[in-house]
């Protein structure tokens, strides 16, 4: 019921064509990832190949229009794998799916380490009756200003009640990402930890990736039960540094990381145990 115009004029545009023949279009990069552009991906590359995909730096080409644009060009043949990168069942467009391939050489993604992530679950204005500023009322509501270099912060902004009212809450340890990046190929991670024992509520534009548990080893993949770990600051660190930036460059199309890529998508070296 939200279908984006353009993904139908991706569609006709392909059942139009006679074989061998070109499909060039300017548009949004929000098609590259996402489970909401998954069948559209999954439509071109089972009718097309991706011959050209390049996006754009300026945002600001169109007129009275903030948007980030990309070239697309398909043509009406058999798919060569050109543009595409898959890993754990997903499959994105890219404009560096070789480099990303690179990255990937004797590391390990989150899902395989045992980790899990989580989409924050309080939609705040769907629940105003349930915040407060009371720190005896609730257990802390986490946004993403919250998160900072020093890690969390605690401060209430205007209309961003710092606690919530509920009884069914998370506890830590765990790492808090938030999930709007900034603009496109110029997106940043923030992270921090969530401290063992602390309850917690995570606001929808946060991401919590928690660690494994005991008492789920045996659902671990063999590397994360017998050969690797890596620490939750060793995640933020990896997170933030300049090859996790660049990372996120490359598999994200628009503003954020959703929690499926920050879980099956992206590169960790894990220490040796």
């Amino acid at each position: 019921g939200r279908a984006n115009i353009f993904s139908f004029f991706i569609k006709l545009g392909l059942d139009l064509l006679k074989p061998d023949g070109y499909l060039a279009y300017v548009v949004p990069p929000s098609m590259n990832n996402g489970v909401y552009f998954a069948k559209l991906r999954q439509y071109i590359i089972e009718h097309s190949n991706v011959e050209y995909l390049s996006i754009l730096k300026n945002s600001r080409l169109f007129h009275k229009a903030l948007q980030s644009t990309m070239l697309l060009v398909l043509k009406k043949t058999k798919n060569k794998g050109g543009y595409i990168f898959k890993k754990n069942g997903i499959s994105i467009f890219t404009e560096k799916p070789e480099w990303l391939k690179k990255v990937f050489k004797n590391k390990d993604t989150l899902f395989d380490l045992g980790y899990t992530v989580k989409t924050g679950r309080l939609v705040w204005n769907q629940n105003k009756k349930l915040l407060t500023n009371k720190k005896q009322e609730g257990v802390p509501l986490l946004w993403a200003h919250n998160i900072t270099e020093k890690g969390l912060e605690l401060i209430a902004k205007k209309n961003k009640y710092q606690y919530v009212k509920v009884n069914n809450y998370d506890i830590g340890p765990a790492i808090v990402v938030n999930r709007i990046t900034g603009t496109v190929k110029k997106g940043q991670l923030k992270a921090a930890i969530v401290p063992k024992g602390m309850k917690f509520i995570a606001e929808n534009h946060v991401n919590v990736i928690f660690p494994p548990l005991k008492n789920k080893q045996l659902f671990l993949t063999t590397s994360a039960l017998s050969k690797e770990k890596i620490s939750l600051q060793g995640v933020i660190d990896q997170l933030r540094s300049k090859e996790g930036l660049k990372v996120l460059k490359y598999i994200t199309g628009n503003t954020q990381i959703s929690k499926n890529e920050l879980e099956k998508l992206f590169p960790f070296k894990a220490s040796p145990q």
